[in-house]
């Protein structure tokens, strides 16, 4: 099973959702939570910036927004379709406008959403995330910013 059996169904939108803390070390490039090997979509931190981003035709496009180090976030990505959303701590951080289609990851081995790295071609994890994940959701659905909020509220419970 896996993320690739619910691709066809996040065409239109669907909503990531990952609390995480942020290393103490932030340089060089790691995927927190990814399926973005030569498509896809995942939350990446290089050099303290974060990005929750989708392959939208030859390049991947998201908000990038600075964090800082040894820091808990929520962190609510949503693509809609016609833009990509990130909202950290239920607050809108950025939003970038796309247009065209979503591209899914085309080989096999990389059809798995991996948490702590990314997929990579063979099945094996690669750019391995040394911070905390505490949780990773997904929703077949784009959520609205009332909803982003939600669920950062009930994150903080």
């Amino acid at each position: 099973s896996g993320v690739k059996n619910h691709y066809a169904a996040m065409e239109s939108g669907f909503t990531m959702e990952v609390f995480f803390t942020t290393p103490k070390d932030m340089s060089g490039f790691h995927s927190i939570a990814s399926n973005m090997h030569a498509g896809g979509f995942g939350l990446d931190l290089e050099n303290g910036i974060l990005t929750f981003s989708v392959r939208i035709g030859s390049s991947y496009v998201g908000p990038e927004i600075p964090v800082e180090a040894e820091t808990t976030y929520h962190m609510v990505g949503v693509y809609t379709g016609s833009s990509v959303k990130t909202y950290l701590n239920g607050t809108l951080m950025g939003e970038t406008p796309v247009s065209g289609s979503l591209v899914h990851p085309t080989d096999n081995g990389a059809k798995y959403l991996c948490i702590g790295a990314d997929s990579d071609a063979t099945g094996a994890g690669e750019y391995g995330y040394t911070g905390f994940v505490y949780l990773v959701r997904m929703y077949t659905a784009a959520a609205t910013e009332g909803q982003a909020l939600y669920l950062y509220e009930q994150s903080a419970k």
